[in-house]
């Protein structure tokens, strides 16, 4: 995720290659993201002095890099993406000397498709958060909310690419048992979720609207729903998504 930003932020003229620098301790990783810029973005080992400061790493991770961040300086603004960690734990790791925003994309970002959802404490400046805005604007759209929500819209729209993807994979899957070539089986997957997404984006009618369109009375598509609703695919997803924001809590509280 903290490639694609980078790359995003490159590329759509956020910021240019000056402005930017990539930290990676792993040898192998930073070969890997040496290659991956082609010596357009510098790729070092060791923390810079910097104004901001992009923590994309896993949330165990988190306090080991705030604390070689503020040994270079202490007054940085740090932008972290690792879901679960608060924006108190945060402050704390950094002796509350250091400005702390708290973000969470998600993978269409890879794309320039992302939502990345953006929270900090009221003392933040605003001229901080437009420019954060601006960062994560240059990777998909950018909603400001409470850091209340901020768990729940990790396991709905951190998390949401992936059951999308497993709702995919099963529709694949059942059109090849039912006698489709794989290869014409995922392109009709493809184009039927690609087209029904952006019927709903259109945000013209709602979603039962829409589905009420497809279902004709005592059609195929009413049948087809009808076994969905027994097997309680709605509760199933409530269920993935409760899941998943409770795992966030714990996150930030390990």
């Amino acid at each position: 995720m903290g490639s694609a930003i980078v790359r995003g932020l490159v590329d759509g003229r956020v910021l240019s290659t000056e402005d930017v620098i990539v930290v990676e301790q792993n040898v192998q990783r930073r070969r890997f993201l040496e290659t991956l810029f082609e010596g357009t973005v510098p790729v070092v080992s060791t923390v810079p002095r910097a104004d901001y400061y992009l923590l994309a790493t896993k949330p165990q991770d988190i306090a080991r890099a705030v604390r070689e961040i503020v040994n270079v300086n202490e007054q940085g603004i740090l932008v972290s993406i690792a879901a679960g960690v608060t924006l108190k734990t945060l402050h704390e790791l950094s002796s509350y000397k250091a400005t702390c925003i708290r973000v969470m994309p998600n993978a269409p970002a890879m794309i320039g498709q992302g939502l990345s959802a953006i929270c900090s404490n009221d003392s933040v400046p605003q001229s901080v958060k437009d420019f954060v805005s601006e960062l994560f604007g240059a990777v998909g759209d950018v909603i400001f909310i409470d850091e209340s929500k901020m768990n729940l819209m990790t396991a709905v729209s951190g998390s949401g690419p992936a059951y999308l993807y497993l709702f995919a994979e099963a529709f694949e899957d059942a059109a090849v048992a039912l006698g489709l070539p794989y290869d014409l089986a995922k392109k009709i997957v493809q184009k039927t979720i690609l087209g029904a997404s952006l019927m709903y984006a259109r945000d013209e009618e709602d979603l039962r609207t829409l589905r009420r369109d497809v279902t004709s009375p005592g059609g195929t598509t009413a049948a087809g729903t009808m076994e969905l609703e027994r097997f309680a695919l709605r509760r199933a997803l409530f269920d993935a998504v409760e899941a998943a924001m409770v795992k966030a809590e714990s996150l930030g509280n390990a």
